[in-house]
């Protein structure tokens, strides 16, 4: 299968890329040059069934108006630049599959793909506009990927964690009892291959372990670290309204994966 994936470079894109050119599946870069040049972007589109978009400006930083605009542009932005050709250019795709997050669910409650979502507020509008609707008019199927936290060696959130666990501490905040709704690389990208290969998968899937655990129970699995309890203030005074994805992180379920058969 001719496959295109946006953000080809990225932590999740580069670690799917490779997985899939190993099953024999040809890879096609939508890279900066495609997404400004609609010939370019349209000579890839016309030759993929499936496109994956994961591109994303990280979300945990300080809401600035520039950095909102990162957010928007990197997500939406490159979704509505890939919509355009295809409507132009009059191109269906079997599959388009773009990356999500979880963020969008309340947090009092367990959360799974048929839980209404009441929030209203920049995260739940940054990942609405992400998960445009339209793409269904250009793609027999769409999915779109509610990702949690992704654990691997080099992720996101294991860098920034890698000066403290030199000195042998792991920060905690909120005394260890926010909820820690994650996913490993190498099993995201099998729900990802799992996807592409399973036509009745459809819609919203919520690309999460199966087991939810409290943060505290992650930073114990780390021998010869120390846990170091910091106060929750501390991250609302680096990350500002941002630090509300780190102390209140919703209970997903990954009911649809599940119950199509896969296997954690």
């Amino acid at each position: 299968m001719n496959i295109a994936i946006a953000g080809y470079n990225g932590y999740i894109g580069s670690h799917v890329s490779e997985h899939l050119m190993d099953k024999g599946h040809i890879i096609y870069n939508i890279g900066r040059e495609a997404l400004a040049d609609s010939d370019k972007l349209a000579n890839i589109l016309s030759n993929v069934d499936v496109v994956c978009c994961f591109t994303g400006y990280p979300i945990i930083k300080r809401w600035t108006e520039k950095n909102k605009k990162r957010m928007y542009d990197s997500r939406s932005g490159v979704i509505q630049q890939i919509k355009h050709v295809l409507k132009e250019r009059k191109i269906n795709l079997k599959l388009f599959i773009s990356a999500s997050a979880i963020g969008i669910y309340d947090t009092e409650n367990f959360s799974n793909e048929n839980s209404k979502v009441h929030k209203k507020d920049f995260v739940t509008d940054l990942i609405e506009r992400w998960e445009d609707d339209e793409l269904n008019h250009y793609a027999n199927r769409v999915i779109y990927l509610r990702i949690g936290i992704v654990l691997g060696k080099n992720s996101g959130y294991e860098k920034k964690l890698k000066v403290p666990w030199r000195f042998g501490v792991s920060p905690v905040f909120n005394k260890g009892w926010s909820n820690f709704c994650y996913i490993h690389i190498h099993e995201l990208v099998r729900i990802i291959a799992f996807c592409i290969g399973n036509n009745k998968i459809t819609g919203v899937i919520n690309a999460v372990n199966a087991e939810i655990v409290k943060e505290y129970y992650f930073h114990d699995q780390i021998k010869r670290i120390i846990k170091l309890f910091l106060p929750n203030f501390l991250a609302k005074i680096v990350f500002g309204r941002a630090s509300l994805l780190i102390l209140d992180i919703p209970k997903v379920i990954p009911e649809k994966l599940i119950k199509n058969g896969f296997e954690f």
